[in-house]
């Protein structure tokens, strides 16, 4: 029975103005290596790589030599775009060893994922309303291919322009999707032969939902998009021709939802809410897709900004940004039911990955 668990957490470092016109100061120092002791219910820092700035989201290869981070800043060069920093690990993944850094070709770049085959990494620009594509060089650099911008708007303060926000690829596919939460849509493309190349097809949702992250089943016929602006989840089913449901989180009040994921085991779905500092909990039908609310839990901090899965699907690791912490909780595999059972200091976690 596994017992320690080693996990990265990506915080802000400096100050950020966000797209709702808030500032934070960020108090972190980069990206964080913790280890958890589930046996003792104990956790604490192994080391921190400092040389870095606001790394607010990171891919891990398969393989866990190679780690691909967004600087989420506005000042890599005169034209305010961000930074992507590729790194490899050392010392039995105690350290992090820069290989390159470049451009992100848009401001606030604030996701960032590989391809299915890890021979490309994709880079989205909130405020850029774009997303950027490196081939990853057998070292682990990266060489930028390609910018794809997005245009439009919608009917929030927060949509008077694109947003680029998360991209994913669906199983097994070149096929992904690119959410948009300045325009309410999923964009299609195709990814072949080092070249992005637009379907025309998106999955629209209704007005001022704010589409930031999503999911997929591992059948890729389902897709759960969490509504960051509305507070709701939205499912489509198929070719995501259409939404077939909505339904609002569960906390009273419910708005901004953060992040989106599934129990290990697809019987349940989480969604993260920063508004009410909670995350509520659906039964999934696993015939249909459909959720059933299951009611919701403290996140045990404030603004619950991201949220991993342990592999073994016995445990969830929550950032919470403005308490500076990291929430654990045991996961009822028969119910969905979170049990809270530690709170470990970390100063503006943002992101969380989970190692081993």
């Amino acid at each position: 029975m596994k017992t320690m668990y080693k996990i990265l957490v990506g915080t802000y470092t400096e100050r950020i103005l966000f797209g709702s016109g808030r500032i934070l100061d960020g108090k972190g120092e980069g990206i964080y290596l913790l280890e958890f002791d589930s046996k003792r219910h104990m956790m604490h820092t192994r080391n921190v790589y400092t040389e870095i700035r606001n790394p607010s989201y990171f891919a891990v290869s398969s393989d866990k030599s190679f780690l691909w981070t967004v600087n989420e800043c506005k000042d890599y060069d005169e034209t305010g775009t961000g930074y992507v920093t590729a790194l490899k690990f050392a010392d039995r993944m105690e350290r992090l060893v820069p290989i390159n850094t470049v451009s992100s070709f848009g401001g606030d770049p604030c996701h960032i994922i590989t391809d299915n085959q890890e021979d490309y990494v994709f880079v989205s620009n909130y405020m850029g309303g774009s997303f950027s594509v490196y081939a990853v060089r057998p070292e682990g650099a990266l060489r930028h291919i390609q910018t794809v911008c997005h245009s439009g708007h919608s009917v929030l303060p927060r949509q008077t322009s694109p947003h680029v926000h998360s991209i994913r690829f669906l199983p097994d596919s070149n096929r992904f999707y690119a959410a948009d939460l300045g325009t309410d849509q999923l964009v299609k493309y195709i990814w072949e032969h080092e070249i992005v190349n637009p379907t025309g097809e998106s999955l629209m949702l209704p007005a001022g939902s704010g589409p930031r992250q999503f999911c997929f089943a591992s059948n890729s016929e389902r897709c759960y998009v969490v509504d960051e602006l509305s507070g709701c989840i939205s499912f489509a089913n198929g070719d995501l021709a259409v939404v077939i449901e909505t339904w609002k989180a569960n906390a009273p009040g419910s708005n901004m939802c953060s992040e989106v994921k599934l129990s290990r085991n697809k019987n349940f779905l989480y969604l993260a809410c920063k508004e009410t500092n909670t995350i509520s909990i659906y039964a999934v039908d696993k015939k249909s897709g459909m959720l059933s609310p299951k009611g919701y839990v403290s996140c045990e901090g404030k603004n619950p900004r991201h949220f991993d899965i342990s592999p073994n699907g016995e445990y969830l690791f929550c950032a919470n940004q403005d308490s500076d912490c990291i929430t654990v909780f045991s996961i009822n595999k028969v119910t969905g039911g979170l049990n809270h059972i530690l709170s470990f200091e970390t100063p503006t976690p943002v992101f969380i990955k989970i190692l081993s």
